[in-house]
């Protein structure tokens, strides 16, 4: 009896240890922490060839720093590189320039191609993929669109691509002072827009 009671009291430790698996421990953030924001690949469910990130003429840094990946990216073939994002831990903040750009000809024909085989993006923040939540049907889905395709103003009217090229990131937080310091990211939201600029 007292082997049995004297094996629990060492299994328990262990069995609050294990709770989390290499690589997705949680991280704490203090307030004005930068938080990385890495861009992953680029997939349909139309088709099965997945984009990296940057094979699509989005902005991007001079170098884009591969991340390191646990097994389960490796196998889903996941091709995860830093981004020019900025975030602070806790600091809201208003819309920042990332980079202006002109497409070509051959971008845009990339872009619409990519718009019309309904291809997503996937993001990632401390481990956890974005989401991209849909109000009316109320669901949310991983990653988000390229950008979309508007029906025709008018009978005989030609369809318009739109390219997103706004985001708003919402990162939702936990905090509990009696069990960790700082806080810890609990979810990751995309919400995507496309403005027509003037410049």
């Amino acid at each position: 009896m007292s082997r049995a009671v004297l094996l629990a009291a060492v299994l328990v430790p262990l069995a609050e240890a294990a709770f989390y698996l290499p690589g997705v421990a949680p991280k704490s953030y203090k307030t004005r922490d930068q938080v990385p924001l890495f861009v992953n690949k680029v997939t349909s469910t139309k088709t099965q060839l997945p984009y990296a990130y940057y094979d699509l003429p989005f902005c991007m840094p001079k170098r884009p720093k591969e991340a390191s990946e646990n097994l389960g990216e490796v196998l889903e073939g996941d091709m995860i590189k830093s981004s020019l994002y900025e975030i602070e831990m806790k600091v809201p903040d208003a819309c920042k320039i990332l980079c202006r750009k002109n497409h070509n000809k051959a971008e845009m024909r990339l872009f619409r191609s990519v718009i019309d085989d309904e291809y997503r993006i996937d993001w990632i923040v401390d481990n956890l993929p974005g989401a991209m939540r849909n109000e009316e049907y109320d669901y949310v889905t991983r990653g988000f669109p390229v950008g979309f395709v508007a029906p025709p103003a008018f009978e005989g009217g030609h369809r318009m691509h739109y390219l997103y090229n706004h985001v708003r990131i919402i990162l939702k937080y936990h905090e509990d002072f009696t069990q960790f310091k700082g806080a810890r990211i609990v979810g990751f939201e995309i919400v995507p827009f496309s403005i027509n600029h003037q410049w």
